[in-house]
C-alpha cells in the first residue's frame, strides 16, 4: 500500500515539527514525508493512497486551524485519511482534540510514541498497546498516559532532510506549578537536562552546517544541571558553556527567547559564569505581576522583591533586563493593576524594558475554564503611552483578542 506521511507546517510548530522529524528519521521514516503549507491540496494531490495527516497544535493555533480540520475531516468520506494530532492542546485537552476531527492524539511527548503509532496505522494493526495516545473506541474515548520519559538524549533536535535546525533543546519539564502554564503537566519526570555531550556534539553539526548563531530552548534558562529544578547548578552550567565555547566562529545566546530565566535564578555567581560566554546583551526575566498577592496565587514562588533583585543584578554586569508581564490573569484586581503599574514604573527608571502579555486559558491547567484575560482600561491606558517611549513591548493586545478568540472556539469544539 503506498502511504504519504503530511506535516502541517506552520511558522509557529517549526521547532516541534523538527524534533518529530529528528525521531522519525531517527528510526527510518524519511522517503514518504512531506511539509505541507497547503494541506487541503496536498492531501487531493495524494489522494492515490492513504495519507496520514500531522499536526502539531497549540491552543493559540486552534481559531485559525479549526475550519481546516474540519474541511479535512470531511475528505474522509473520499480519501483514505487518518488524522492525527500532538502538541499542547491535544495533550492538555485529548478529548476537545477528538471531538474537533482527530483520529489519534499523542499525549505529551511524541519522540517514542509518534513512531510507534505511525508503524501501527501504516501495517494497519491494532493501536491498542501502545500508551502515550488517546482514540475513540466505539462510542467511548480512550485514554492511554504514557508513564515512561523519553531519554532526551536519544533522538536529534533536528531534521537535516528538511533543513530544519531549531534551538537545541537544554532543558525539559519543570518542578514548578504555575497555574496558567502546561509545561509542568506535559512532562512527566520534573525537569530533564539532555547532556552536555549530546549538547556540544549538535551544536558542532550545527556550525558545520552554517548556523553560527547558537541559541537553546529551556523552561528556565540559568537552570541547567539543576537536581530538583529549584537551585541553580552553577558548576554545570559553566561546564556546558565552556565546551560550547570551543567550538570555533560560533556565538551563544543563553538567557535570552526561547530560554527566558526566572528571577530567583538570577544571582551573581550565575552572571559571573553567564557574562564570559553569552553573546546576547539582554536577559529575559518572567515577573508576570506586581503584585505579591496574585504571584503567590498563580504558584509563582517568587516575590516581587526578587525581581527588583533579579534586574538589579542583570543591570550591574552590563545586560538589559527585558521583563515580562503577564496581564489580566484570574482574580487580577484593582488593587493588583495599580502595583503593577507602579513596578513597571520602578523597572522603567531602572533602565529595564517590559514586555507586555495577556492571559490566555490553556487545556489542561488549573485556569483553563477562566475567562480570557482582559486588559484593564487604567493599565492599557498606561501601557499605550509607554509604548512611545519604547520601553513597552509585547504582543498583550493581539493576545487580548487572540485569548477571547480561543476560549470561544474551544467552547465551541467541547460543546459539540
Amino acid at each position: 500500500m503506498k502511504i504519504k506521511i503530511i506535516f502541517r507546517f506552520t511558522r509557529e510548530n517549526r521547532n516541534s515539527i523538527a524534533y518529530l522529524l529528528g525521531a522519525l528519521e531517527n528510526r527510518g521514516f524519511t522517503n514518504d514525508i512531506i511539509l505541507s503549507e497547503d494541506i487541503i491540496n496536498d492531501v487531493v494531490t495524494f489522494s492515490d493512497r492513504k495519507i496520514i495527516v500531522l499536526y502539531s497544535l497549540m491552543a493559540t493555533q486552534i481559531p485559525n486551524l479549526y475550519y481546516e480540520v474540519k474541511d479535512l475531516y470531511s475528505l474522509k468520506k473520499k480519501y483514505d485519511i487518518v488524522l492525527v494530532a500532538g502538541g499542547p492542546y491535544p495533550s492538555g485537552d485529548p478529548t476537545g482534540a477528538i471531538k474537533m476531527g482527530f483520529d489519534y492524539v499523542v499525549l505529551g511527548e511524541g519522540e517514542d510514541t509518534l513512531p510507534k503509532l505511525l508503524l501501527r496505522l501504516i501495517h494497519e494493526k491494532s493501536v491498542e498497546d501502545i500508551n502515550g495516545i488517546a482514540f475513540r473506541d466505539n462510542d467511548r474515548i480512550l485514554i492511554k498516559p504514557n508513564l515512561t520519559p523519553v531519554d532526551l538524549n536519544a533522538y536529534p533536535p533536528c531534521s537535516d532532510r528538511f533543513r530544519l535546525h531549531p534551538p537545541i533543546e537544554i532543558s525539559r519539564g519543570c518542578t514548578y506549578r504555575c497555574k496558567y502554564c502546561q509545561v509542568p503537566r506535559l512532562f512527566l519526570g520534573g525537569v530533564r537536562h539532555r547532556s552536555i555531550d549530546y549538547i556540544v556534539k549538535y551544536a558542532r553539526h550545527y556550525a558545520r552546517m552554517g548556523i553560527r548563531d547558537l541559541r537553546f530552548i529551556a523552561p528556565n534558562g540559568f537552570g541547567y544541571g539543576s537536581r530538583d529544578g529549584k537551585s541553580p547548578a552553577p558548576k554545570s552550567l559553566e561546564k556546558l558553556l565552556r565546551a560550547l565555547k570551543e567550538i570555533k566562529d560560533i556565538r551563544i545566546f543563553l538567557g535570552t527567547f526561547p530560554s527566558e530565566v526566572r528571577p530567583d535564578f538570577v544571582t551573581r555567581e550565575i552572571l559571573d559564569i553567564i557574562s564570559k560566554y553569552v553573546s546576547n546583551r539582554r536577559i529575559v526575566i518572567g515577573v508576570q505581576t506586581g503584585s505579591n498577592r496574585l504571584l503567590s496565587y498563580i504558584n509563582r514562588d517568587h516575590t516581587v522583591e526578587d525581581c527588583y533583585r533579579a534586574a538589579e543584578i542583570v543591570l550591574e554586569y552590563g545586560f538589559t533586563p527585558y521583563l515580562d508581564f503577564l496581564f489580566g490573569l484570574p482574580t487580577e484586581n484593582e488593587e493588583d493593576i495599580d502595583r503593577t503599574i507602579e513596578v513597571i514604573k520602578d523597572f522603567i527608571n531602572m533602565g529595564a524594558i517590559i514586555r507586555g502579555h495577556t492571559f490566555i486559558p490553556l487545556p489542561g491547567t488549573p485556569f483553563e475554564n477562566s475567562p480570557p484575560g482582559r486588559v484593564h482600561p487604567k493599565l492599557k491606558k498606561f501601557l499605550e503611552r509607554m509604548i512611545g517611549k519604547g520601553v513597552i513591548k509585547g504582543e498583550w493586545r493581539q493576545q487580548e483578542k487572540l485569548a477571547h478568540d480561543v476560549v470561544k472556539v474551544l467552547k465551541m469544539i467541547r460543546d459539540s
